[in-house]
This record gives structure tokens, C-alpha cells and sequence, in this order.
């Protein structure tokens, strides 16, 4: 046909047809048996669907309506636009020059579609070769494709992409809105901007300009970022390692167990959970000038063959192992689980120190150290929970401070230079215990509150000052070598015996003795006139010793706790002596703090000096007779025996 063909009902034809002009016009739809192709004047199906077994060839313009069906030998269109409003469907795949495609409803091709022109797909694509020479293509509905080989952009608006095969993008850039889902090997000359879907991967996926996605990026392959990729969302990198030459940047969370590397400009995060990861860089510092806020490593091992620079603080859980040293200018370093060192060499020496700015060294789970030493230099403070040493403890210089105890099990603790506290000497408020081999200290030793307990003995060359509460000896006794012993209050206890060999015992606060005292010599009161005043005579002295009964009695024993013997004695009651001669009453305290009455019995005497020279004046002061003298005599003798 050389003028067109218009047909108003439906048309049928098995054994093709070409027109050269005009076109062909259809109402109700076309079905051609062999093959169609039209010169020019194009394709108008206003009704019906249009079924070609054989493939369709257009120069020009091509509109359907209701969709088209090609069974066979594609859709080959040269110029001019296409329209097609129903879904498309061909087998043999589809070309189009120039104008580009419009489907409404979708697109179906599965022997390859070739696209020069600007193509717009509302209904989604499936297809087994894309290629796209120039131009732009926009998928609404989702992308399922084999082969991909765009030169223009591609845009993939609404639904997910797949890409089950080969796909190169050379230089147009690639926009997808829902998911995109990478079956076989991918490379991306351009950007390739992913949004609120991310990527799924099985195959290694190349991109050259740039990764972009919003959302979660699960990545099962490897994938090469020449120029950076940016993640918003979520990104899940398995298996194979993930390499990002010129930078990384994750605002919301990348996940990596296949290690990564980043070669370049550095790494720059909001929050990454590498669960298996192996970091190299070429650069002096990993992470290029910063990290935004923390990195995390929930299991392995950080491994940086650089040094690392770190402003804002790491927090590692499984470990960190750093070989050529670390930099911390800021929050310093903050470690949950201890700190493990893991090499066998006798030292674990850091050359330079740990220098931290302030806030020092904060360790909630306690370091362990199995072998060596530590040498710090500057000091060192344990808050809570104490420090557990087995191979010893040396402290050249900067001292150490205690607040909550010490404890020392084995091998003794040794001070060659002195302990200080900003006051003198060693201040413990929970008591040190020291099982063997002794506690020497050479500068004196303070204790406040619980006293001091030493179990095997202890050896003082300057003596031992206790301000308050006591010194407590169980056992063993205190060999006293010079100086003497001076308690300046609250008395001096000693349950088991003290024995004074040479220059005797000065007690000036009083003692009390609960057993017998056994002295190999007198016991002597000073009594000089010139350390005495207001000297005055005993009044009424025989009528003070007549108030005054001298009695038999045994001890109660019920009412205190330490016993006294089960003897019978003799004495007077100190009650009735403080109503005539309180001076010789003494109201004193036990070792339980009770209080009992006391009598001095030396303060006695001079009372029955006093009352017998009283007799002896009023002897002398009267001429009696000698049976006067004897009543006397009787007088006297009843006064002695009451």
C-alpha cells in the first residue's frame, strides 16, 4: 500500500503487509500473522489491542490504545514518538531509534529493549537487555531487567528494581526512588542515587561517581565507590569486603561484616556497627579529620596500621588493638569491658605515655594485666572497686592514693620513698590487713577510724602515736625496744599481760587493773610540801571512822563482764565512806563503760592518824586513874577492832 489503509472495524491479516504512506488507521485493533512495517505516516490503533506475531517496524509515529502484543521479532521504530496507553508485550525485543517510548500501563520485553529518545514508563518495565544510547528514561512502576547498558540517566520512580544479570551505566546517572536489587555484576560511570528503598546485592556492583542511598542498603557482594558513597539510612554490607576509595560518608548507620577499606579523603560517620572489620588506610589518620560522633565493633577485632586521631571518644566492647600508638585530644578513652593486652612479651611498655587532657583514664570494668609490668608516671586513681595485684606493686614517684581500703595478699607491700596523702603519712579509713611477711614504714603511719591489726607481729623504731579509740593487742604482747610507751588518753588495755623490762611505765590518764598487780618493789605517791596548798586537818575523824564498817564479801560476778575471782575479802563499802570522806570515793567506768564506786584506801590513813591523835590529846588533857587509864585503853582497842 502506497496511501495508507484505514480501517473502521477490527483487522485481520496472515500474511503481513507493508504500507509506504500514510499509515494505517484502526478502530477496533489489528492482528497481523507474519510481520508488519510501515515506511511512513505511522501506526493509529484507536480501539482493540494490536497482536503482531512476527515484529513490527515503524519510521515514524506509532499510537495505540489499548496496548500491543508481539509475539515475535520485536518492535523496531526509527523516528518519530510512540504512545502506546495499554501494556506492552514483545518477545523479540524492542528498538527505537529516536522520539523514545511511552507505555501507560508498563512495558514487557523479553528479548531486549534499545532506547535512544526520552522514554517515560508509568506501569513498570520487565525486560531482559536495557540499553539506553542517550537520552532519559523514567520508570514509574518498579524495573525488572537481565542486562543493563545505559549511556543516559535512568530514573526509576515508584516499586523496586531488579537487575538479575550484567549492568553498565557509562555515563548517564542512575535515580531510583524504591529498592534496588543487583543479581549479577554491576559498574555505574555516573552517580547513582538510591531513595527510600536501597540496594539489595548478590554480585559485585562498581559505581565510578558515587553511591547515594536514603535507606537500608543490604549488600551481599563487594562494591567499589570510586568517588564516595553517602548513606542516610541503614546500610547492611555482608560477605565480601567493601571498598570506598575516595571516602565514606553514613549519616544514620552502616552495618559492614566483610571488612571495608577506605583509601583516601577519609571516613565520615554518625553511627557504624562493624561487626567483623579490618580498616587500611594510606593516610596518617583512618578517619580522615574527624568522626561526627561514635564508631562501634560489636565483635572481632579494629585492626589500624596507621595511628588513629579521635576527638570526641571511641567506645570499643570486643577489643582494639592499635600498633603503632593512638592520639586522644578530647573525652579521652571510655572502655566498658576492660582492657585486655594479649601479647606475650615480659613488658607492655607505652614509650610516650598516655597523655590525657583531663578527666584522666576512666576503666568501670577493672584492667586486667596477665604478665609484665605497668610503669605509670604520673600517678594513678582508683575510685571504687580497688585494684587486684598478684605480681606487686612499685611506685617510683607521684604516690598513690587510697580511699576505700588495701588489701595486699601476698608479698608484702614496700615503701623505700614514703607514702604521702596531702598530710603526712598514710591515711587508710578501712583498716590494712597484711597477712605475711610484715608492713614496714619508715615515714610513720596514720589511722583514723578502724584502727590497725597486725596478725604476726610488728616492729616500731619511732614510736606509735594514737590520737583516739585504742591500740587493740590480742596476742604476743609489745616489746617496747626504747622510749618508752606514752598513752596520752583514753587508757592503755591489755588483756594478756604487759611486761616492762627498763625504763618503767608513765601513765598520767589512770589505769585499771582487773587481776592481781605484783610489784618486786614499792609503790610510790609523791607527797612534797611544795607540791601541795590549802593544807587543812581532818575534822571530827572518830566520828567518820565510826560511820565507816569494815566487812567480809565476795564478788558479784552477774552484773559484769569480765570475772573476778571467787575468794572472800575483806574491805569497806564505798558508799558509806563517800558520806564521811568523799575525797577517797572515786567514780570510775569498766571496760564496758558502767560506772562503779572506787575507794582509795590510802587516802584512809591519814583519817585514823588524825582520829587516834584526837585520843591521844584527850588522854593527855585529863588526870585520871589508873582505872581511868585502863577504860581508856578499852576505849582505844573497841575504836580498832569496829
Amino acid at each position: 500500500l502506497t496511501g495508507g489503509l484505514s480501517i473502521l472495524k477490527s483487522m485481520y491479516i496472515t500474511g503481513g503487509i507493508t504500507v509506504s504512506k500514510g499509515g494505517i488507521v484502526v478502530s477496533d485493533g489489528m492482528t497481523v500473522a507474519y510481520k508488519l512495517v510501515l515506511t511512513s505516516g505511522g501506526l493509529t490503533v484507536n480501539g482493540g489491542n494490536v497482536y503482531i506475531t512476527n515484529g513490527l517496524t515503524v519510521n515514524s509515529n506509532v499510537y495505540l490504545s489499548n496496548g500491543l502484543v508481539i509475539n515475535n521479532g520485536g518492535l523496531y521504530s526509527i523516528t518519530g514518538t510512540n504512545s502506546i496507553a495499554g501494556s506492552i508485550s514483545v518477545t523479540g525485543g524492542v528498538t527505537i531509534n529516536s522520539g523514545g517510548l511511552y507505555a501507560s500501563t508498563g512495558l514487557t520485553v523479553y528479548g531486549g529493549l534499545a532506547i535512544t529518545g526520552t522514554s517515560t514508563i508509568n506501569g513498570g518495565l520487565t525486560v531482559t537487555t536495557l540499553s539506553i544510547a542517550s537520552g532519559n528514561m523514567a520508570v514509574t512502576g518498579g524495573m525488572t531487567n537481565y542486562n543493563n547498558f545505559i549511556s543516559g540517566s535512568l530514573s526509576v520512580n515508584n516499586g523496586p528494581v531488579q537487575s538479575n544479570a550484567l549492568s553498565y551505566v557509562t555515563s548517564g546517572n542512575v535515580y531510583v526512588s524504591g529498592q534496588l536489587s543487583v543479581g549479577g555484576i554491576a559498574s555505574f560511570g555516573q552517580s547513582f542515587l538510591i531513595g527510600s528503598g536501597g540496594i539489595i546485592t548478590r554480585f559485585p556492583v562498581s559505581v565510578t561517581a558515587g553511591l547515594y542511598t536514603d535507606q537500608i542498603t543490604t549488600i551481599y557482594a563487594a562494591i567499589t565507590i570510586v568517588d564516595g558513597l553517602t548513606v542516610k539510612g541503614t546500610t547492611v554490607l555482608t560477605s565480601s569486603p567493601t571498598c570506598a576509595f575516595i571516602g565514606l560518608i553514613v549519616y544514620s548507620g552502616m552495618v559492614c561484616t566483610g571488612g571495608m577499606s577506605v583509601m583516601d579523603t577519609g571516613f565520615y560517620s554518625d553511627s557504624v556497627t562493624f561487626p567483623n572489620l579490618n580498616i587500611l588506610s594510606d593516610g596518617a589518620s583512618i578517619i580522615g579529620d574527624s568522626v561526627s560522633n561514635n564508631m562501634i565493633i560489636t565483635s572481632g577485632t579494629l585492626t589500624i596500621d596507621g595511628s588513629v586521631v579521635v576527638t570526641n571518644g571511641v567506645t570499643v566492647s570486643g577489643g582494639l588493638t592499635v600498633y603503632n600508638g593512638m592520639s586522644f585530644e578530647n573525652d579521652g578513652i571510655v572502655v566498658s569491658n576492660g582492657v585486655e593486652l594479649l601479647s606475650t612479651t615480659s613488658t607492655h611498655e607505652i614509650n610516650g605515655g598516655v597523655y590525657v587532657l583531663s578527666d584522666g583514664v576512666n576503666v568501670i570494668g577493672g584492667t586486667t594485666i596477665n604478665d609484665g609490668t605497668v610503669s605509670i608516671t604520673g600517678g594513678l586513681t582508683i575510685n571504687s572497686n580497688g585494684m587486684f595485684i598478684s605480681g606487686g606493686l612499685t611506685i617510683n614517684s607521684g604516690g598513690l592514693f587510697i580511699s576505700k581500703g588495701l588489701s595486699i595478699l601476698t608479698g608484702g607491700l614496700h615503701i623505700t620513698n614514703g607514702v604521702t596523702v596531702y598530710s603526712s603519712g598514710v591515711i587508710i579509713t578501712n583498716g590494712c590487713s597484711i597477712t605475711t611477711n610484715g608492713l614496714q614504714i619508715t615515714g610513720g603511719s596514720t589511722n583514723f577510724d578502724s584502727g590497725m591489726i597486725v596478725t604476726n607481729g610488728m616492729t616500731v623504731n619511732n614510736g606509735i602515736y594514737i590520737p583516739s579509740l585504742n591500740l587493740e593487742i590480742v596476742d604476743s604482747g609489745v616489746v617496747i625496744i626504747s622510749r618508752g610507751l606514752t598513752v596520752l588518753s583514753s587508757g592503755l588495755r591489755v588483756t594478756g599481760g604487759a611486761t616492762v623490762r627498763w625504763d618503767g611505765m608513765y601513765i598520767t590518764g589512770g589505769m585499771s587493773v582487773t587481776g592481781p598487780v605484783y610489784l618486786q618493789s614499792d609503790v610510790i605517791t609523791p607527797s612534797d610540801i611544795n607540791l601541795k596548798e590549802n593544807i587543812a586537818l581532818i575534822e571530827d575523824p572518830i566520828n567518820k571512822l565510826n560511820n565507816i564498817h569494815g566487812v567480809y564479801y565476795y564478788w558479784n560476778n552477774s552484773n559484769i563482764e569480765i570475772k573476778r575471782d571467787d575468794r572472800r575479802h575483806i574491805g569497806v563499802i564505798a558508799q558509806d565512806v563517800q558520806k564521811v570522806l568523799p575525797e577517797a570515793v572515786h567514780d570510775a567506768q569498766d571496760i564496758n563503760n558502767e560506772s562503779y564506786l572506787s575507794v582509795r584506801y590510802n587516802d584512809m590513813i591519814p583519817l585514823m592518824i588524825q582520829a587516834i591523835k584526837e585520843i591521844n590529846n584527850d588522854i593527855d588533857s585529863k588526870e585520871i586513874s589508873k582505872q581511868d587509864n585502863d577504860n581508856v585503853n578499852i576505849d582505844i582497842n573497841t575504836i580498832i577492832n569496829k
